[in-house]
C-alpha cells in the first residue's frame, strides 16, 4: 500500500502491474467501509484526492457535508479510469464543495465531468514558510540573473518534469 502514497506515486506505481490495481481497490473498499461504519461520529467529511478518498466519501458519507480536494494525480487517474466520466459526474453531484489546487486542474475535471461544477473553487495548497527578504539583495547574494524558475514537485513521469526542462532549454536567460 505504501506505493499509493510514496515514491514514485500512485500512477507510476500502478502502471504495468495489474495486481497492484487489486491492492488499490482493496484499500478503497476498506476506506469506504470504515467511513460508513463511523459516519455517525462526524459532522462532515473533507477528503483529499478524488480517487479514492472522495469516491469513498461519495459512497459512504450519507447526508454529511462533503468537501473533496483534488491535487493532480487523482484527476489524471480519474480521466483514465473506465467509467471515469460517470464517476466525475457523481463526485460533482454528491459533494458540497470541490476544491482544486489550480485553475488548470479544475478545467481538466470539468472536461471529464462534462461541465464546470458550480460549487467548485480554486485554492492553492501550501503556506509561505520563508521570511520576507529583499528580492534584489537575495538575487545578488545567490548570483541569480534573469528569470528564476523553481520546480516544486517529484520528478516522476506524471508530473512531466521533462516538459519544464524542454521549455527551459530554449530560455537561456532563465536560472
Amino acid at each position: 500500500l505504501q506505493g499509493l502514497s510514496a515514491l514514485p506515486g500512485a500512477p507510476d506505481w500502478l502502471a504495468g502491474h495489474r495486481w497492484r490495481w487489486g491492492v488499490a481497490g482493496s484499500f478503497a473498499a476498506r476506506l469506504t467501509a470504515e467511513l460508513a461504519l463511523r459516519r455517525r461520529w462526524y459532522g462532515g467529511v473533507v477528503s483529499h484526492w478524488l480517487v479514492p478518498s472522495t469516491v469513498a466519501g461519495v459512497i459512504a458519507s450519507g447526508a454529511l457535508p462533503h468537501v473533496g480536494i483534488a491535487h493532480g494525480s487523482d484527476v489524471w487517474l480519474l480521466s483514465r479510469l473506465p467509467g471515469g466520466k460517470a464517476l466525475a459526474h457523481r463526485i460533482e453531484q454528491r459533494t458540497s464543495r470541490l476544491v482544486f489546487v489550480s485553475e488548470a486542474l479544475r478545467t481538466q475535471f470539468a472536461q471529464i465531468a462534462g461541465g464546470l461544477p458550480s460549487h467548485s473553487v480554486v485554492q492553492p495548497m501550501g503556506v509561505d514558510p520563508l521570511p520576507r527578504v529583499d528580492r534584489d539583495q537575495a538575487r545578488a547574494q545567490w548570483n541569480l540573473h534573469g528569470e528564476v524558475w523553481l520546480w516544486m514537485g517529484r520528478f516522476v513521469p506524471v508530473k512531466a518534469p521533462q516538459r519544464a526542462l524542454e521549455r527551459l532549454a530554449d530560455a537561456p536567460e532563465v536560472t
